[in-house]
């Protein structure tokens, strides 16, 4: 008789490990949620009103917000031509070497 509650406190004792673990992982998730939710409530007309994507030059103004700067553009067009030479040079060492 000892042997089985023994057992039996074992299992008990797993299940309460895995409840504690579940409630640990619960609790984060649904704070996550319920502020996902929040926002998901009032996104659009934030969206609409407060950037001013719905008036008469929401197109322009959306375009002006998703362009990229004007400096990280020309670094790119530069590192871009770098790297281009660099492809040359390396090209014309390997048939230097063959």
């Amino acid at each position: 008789m000892p042997f089985l509650s023994l057992v039996q406190a074992c299992v008990i004792d797993s299940w309460a490990t895995v409840a504690y673990k579940r409630f640990i992982d619960n609790v984060p998730m649904t704070i996550d949620h319920a502020l996902l939710c929040g926002l998901k409530v009032n996104l659009e007309s934030v969206l609409f009103k407060g950037v001013d994507i719905g008036g008469s030059g929401g197109y322009d103004h959306c375009k002006e917000l998703l362009s990229e700067p004007e400096d990280i553009v020309a670094r790119r067009d530069e590192l871009q031509k770098r790297r281009s030479r660099l492809m040359i040079g390396r090209d014309e060492l390997m048939q230097a070497f063959e």
